[in-house]
């Protein structure tokens, strides 16, 4: 597994991206991760099926293991506790994640997701507060991956399939296995330039 560091005295913030994106288009092209490493430190990574990580094609290989990367990660890292936020699958994964172990958060935060509103009435007050068009950040990262400035993700369709299949709707399975040896590759950042310095890191994700 692939991920990003930030090093900071601050209180970890762990960030999970989206379905087919990678820690650096959701999170770094924006200045996401760079703005909130200057009071805390912050760790990113390419889940399971994504961007430099592992793109295994067997659906048995996601599901709670998508929810078991993140514990061990931080296990890795030493971190107890983080503030834990993710945008799309990966705001699902915050929310399965917080149910399933509470006592690793110290808060989250679910982004571009939600829970479907049960009241119609305040569904539809809702949705009228909604903006109508293109997302302007969307508009502006486009840009940037046709100038050049970020590499769109490359994607591996089997894998991708892979990931849906094990998610199922975007929720593990309720019978998981906690396997490790889980390969980690990482790419530690400084928050002082801004720019990452790659290194590598190859291990379990689980401490001894």
């Amino acid at each position: 597994m692939h991920y990003v560091e930030y090093p900071g005295d601050g209180s970890p913030v762990v960030l999970l991206h989206g379905y087919t994106s990678t820690a650096e288009a959701t999170w770094q092209a924006p200045g996401i991760a760079q703005v909130l490493a200057e009071n805390h430190r912050v760790i990113l990574l390419d889940q399971r099926g994504h961007g430099d990580s592992d793109k295994p094609h067997d659906p048995a290989a996601y599901g709670g293991r998508m929810l078991t990367d993140i514990v061990e990660l931080m296990d890795h890292l030493d971190i107890d506790r983080a503030h834990i936020a993710g945008y799309s699958m990966g705001g699902n994964i915050t929310a399965v994640l917080l149910n399933a172990a509470p006592e690793r958060f110290i808060t989250a935060s679910l982004c571009g997701t939600g829970v479907a509103e049960a009241d119609e009435a305040l569904k539809a007050a809702a949705e009228a507060l909604d903006p109508v068009g293109v997302d302007p950040e969307e508009i502006e990262l486009l840009k940037m991956i046709e100038e050049g400035t970020i590499e769109a993700p490359v994607l591996d369709d089997a894998a991708m399939e892979a990931v849906a299949i094990g998610w199922g709707q975007w929720g593990p399975p309720r019978s998981t296995s906690r396997t490790s040896n889980s390969r980690c590759s990482r790419s530690t950042a400084s928050s002082t330039a801004r720019t990452p310095r790659q290194c590598a890191w190859s291990g379990s994700c689980r401490n001894s």
